[in-house]
């Protein structure tokens, strides 16, 4: 290698082997991306790959412990995908959310604390159930969610990678 580790991961031609995942450079982001058991990047990250994103720094620390390898096939093939959607605006992924909500899909966070929630379309607009303590058990809770609060949730939220993205 006349180049140097992070240097290749950044060019998209090599990843960092960590187990179960890899770490790769495309479109200007590092992503941490889980493969599946043919070594292809799964549809929700096609879907939102910002939400595998990984610091700059994180990916140096990882280095240390990592292998870094030239990109396989199955993956390389993906490559072209996962670089047209990280074209996509955060305007245009928090409206396809939205829409695979209306139409069914669930989201589901937790157990960042002590409670778990899950954001559903109850078919005239959205609610959350969450589940938190209580003094025998959990104690469910649902709630309306207003389409604006969902949005920010969306937008904000770590778990999907749209907070430093531009509006």
């Amino acid at each position: 290698m006349t180049q140097s580790p992070l240097a290749l991961l950044e060019a998209g031609t090599h990843g960092c082997m960590t187990g179960s995942s890899i770490i790769i450079g495309v479109g200007g982001h590092f992503l941490d991306l889980r493969l599946d058991e043919h070594g292809r990047v799964n549809a929700q990250t096609l879907f939102n790959p910002f939400a595998s994103r990984i610091p700059r720094a994180k990916v140096i620390e990882r280095l240390a412990t990592c292998t870094v390898a030239p990109v396989p096939a199955s993956l390389a093939d993906d490559l072209p995908a996962l670089a047209t959607a990280l074209r996509k605006t955060r305007a245009e992924i928090i409206d396809a959310y939205v829409a695979r909500i209306r139409s069914g899909m669930t989201i589901s966070g937790g157990p960042t604390t002590d409670q778990s929630w899950t954001v559903s379309s109850n078919g005239t607009g959205f609610e959350i159930r969450s589940y938190a303590p209580a003094d025998e058990g959990y104690e469910l809770r649902i709630k309306p969610l207003a389409e604006t609060a969902l949005r920010t949730m969306l937008a904000t939220y770590l778990m999907f990678g749209l907070a430093d993205l531009p509006a």
